[in-house]
């Protein structure tokens, strides 16, 4: 059985804070990236990130967006190292960002998708290709539709193959 990822609050409000920091006029910004660099051999660190990206909803845009940016940069390296569990979760993260009523939200999500196809394949993401085809059917929800637009447009332009490799395989799924 599959244990369940949970943040510890110290941790996800510390780095909570150096995001916030980074932020600000004035801050030495050297500092606050070689203290996020520190942090990122830590074993779920992204999962901090995704949390911080797709439930933070308390914290400032800014922040949010530059956790999901942070999580992008670290998933090109680190993506196909991570334990099944905490892939797990950053998938289902982003599944849930994807239709986020904040557009920069939801096309950050979108930016994320693509590097996670690019390790994975379309066909290793099941669950992505089931929710881009119901979002493109489903036009009542716009931001739902906006995100599966924008994350499509992404993985096209990126990993063109990848479309190609699943002709046949989940065009049901895209027309129905």
């Amino acid at each position: 059985m599959a244990l369940v990822w949970q943040p510890q609050e110290a941790a996800y409000l510390q780095l909570c804070q150096l995001l916030s920091e980074y932020q600000k006029p004035g801050a030495n910004q050297a500092l606050v990236l070689q203290q996020l660099d520190q942090a990122k051999h830590v074993a779920d660190f992204n999962n901090y990130l995704s949390l911080i990206f797709s439930k933070g909803d308390n914290l400032p845009m800014e922040v949010r967006q530059s956790a999901g940016l942070l999580l992008k940069n670290n998933l090109k390296e680190q993506y196909a190292g991570l334990s099944e569990d905490f892939r797990n979760y950053i998938k289902g993260d982003l599944l849930h960002v994807l239709s986020h009523p904040e557009r920069v939200l939801r096309h950050t999500a979108g930016s994320i998708t693509t590097t996670v196809v690019g390790t994975l394949g379309l066909t290793g993401w099941p669950e992505l290709v089931v929710w881009l085809g119901a979002s493109l059917q489903g036009a009542s929800d716009p931001a739902a539709l906006d995100g599966a637009l924008d994350s499509l447009a992404k993985i096209v332009e990126d990993h063109p193959h990848e479309v190609k490799h699943l002709k046949g395989r989940y065009i049901v799924v895209l027309r129905t």
